[in-house]
């Protein structure tokens, strides 16, 4: 069954507003679902129910919910399961928002890095060009695909060669430099 949660209403609804696990043993008779579910338990042949809260860091996001057409009743082992699966759910909602934020935050930083009106270069430790956005093209008349894969010295001045080397070994050293040459 797929509805609206509402707070209060229906298993589901109770679950969502005490952020507790809440059973029915007798979906069609459980006038605390409200009339406009016990409606819905009828035509579906629902029998009994339980419900567990999806928590994550501390507030209920969301509700699990098993109905049952038989009249067997939901038990202790049974919630313990159903809330094991609720903790993996909200550890998957968890990670799907994480990785979303990253998604967003690394369309934000590309898109500063591409429209940026500085030339910006990228690369390893071994001096290997890793990224390069546009303005690196009018400044080197190089394409970026040209420069990817080789040592920034092939397409550097020998005097900013020096002070890239410099300040590379001043960092790796752990002093603070500027990223700037």
């Amino acid at each position: 069954l797929v509805g609206e949660i509402r707070p209060g209403q229906g298993l589901a609804g109770r679950v969502l507003a005490t952020g507790r696990p809440a059973r029915t043993d007798d979906a069609a008779a459980d006038s605390a679902l409200g009339e406009e579910f016990l409606g819905m338990m009828a035509r579906e042949g629902v029998v009994t129910g339980l419900g567990v809260p999806i928590t994550i860091e501390g507030r209920v996001e969301g509700v699990l919910v098993v109905w049952n057409r038989a009249p067997r009743l939901f038990t202790d082992r049974d919630e313990t399961l159903l809330s094991r699966l609720a903790d993996e759910a909200a550890i998957a909602v968890t990670n799907a928002q994480l990785f979303a934020r990253e998604r967003q935050s690394e369309q934000r930083y590309r898109s500063l890095f591409e429209n940026a009106n500085d030339p910006i270069i990228t690369y390893t430790l071994d001096g290997t060009i890793v990224s390069a956005n546009p303005e690196v093209e009018g400044m080197t008349g190089r394409s970026r695909e040209e420069m990817l894969g080789h040592h920034y010295s092939a397409f550097a001045h020998p005097d900013s060669v020096r002070v890239i080397e410099d300040r590379m070994g001043r960092w790796v050293r752990g002093e603070r430099v500027s990223p700037t040459v």
